[in-house]
C-alpha cells in the first residue's frame, strides 16, 4: 500500500506531514536521501469517470526512459485504462502511481541484490 505526498503542498503543515509519513501496517519500507528507511507512499486511485488520455509515450518523455506497457502492467501492477488505435492510454493520475510503483520496485531490486551480494 502506498501514500502520496506532495511536501511543497504540506509545507508549514506539520499535521499534514506528520500524517503522511506515519507507517501504513504492513506498508512496504524504502531508503531516504538520508539513508534512513521511511514508509513507502500510497498512490491516490483513479476517479471512476477520469478519462485515459496519457499516452506510453508521454510517460517515457517525462521519466526520461523507456518503459513498456507489460512491465507497467506485469511487475509494477498498473494497467492501461484505454486504447485509441495502437496507443496503450493511461490516466494521468495513473503516472504519480507508476512513479511511486518505479521507486518501490528499484528498492526491492536494490535490496535485493544488496543482500545477495553481501
Amino acid at each position: 500500500m502506498f501514500v502520496s505526498f506532495d511536501a511543497e503542498a504540506a509545507a508549514g503543515d506539520e499535521l499534514a506531514v506528520a500524517a503522511a509519513t506515519a507507517a501504513v501496517p504492513g506498508a512496504p519500507l524504502v531508503a531516504t536521501p538520508e539513508g534512513d528507511r521511511g514508509p513507502a507512499p500510497v498512490p491516490r486511485p483513479a476517479a471512476a469517470d477520469e478519462p485515459a488520455t496519457l499516452k506510453l509515450g508521454t510517460i517515457c518523455d517525462r521519466l526520461g526512459f523507456t518503459v513498456k506497457a507489460a512491465f507497467l502492467e506485469e511487475t509494477l501492477g498498473i494497467a492501461p485504462a484505454g486504447r485509441a488505435g495502437a496507443a496503450q492510454l493511461f490516466r494521468e493520475s495513473d503516472f504519480p502511481r507508476i512513479c511511486d510503483a518505479l521507486v518501490a520496485h528499484l528498492n526491492t531490486v536494490v535490496a535485493r541484490d544488496w543482500r545477495a551480494a553481501a
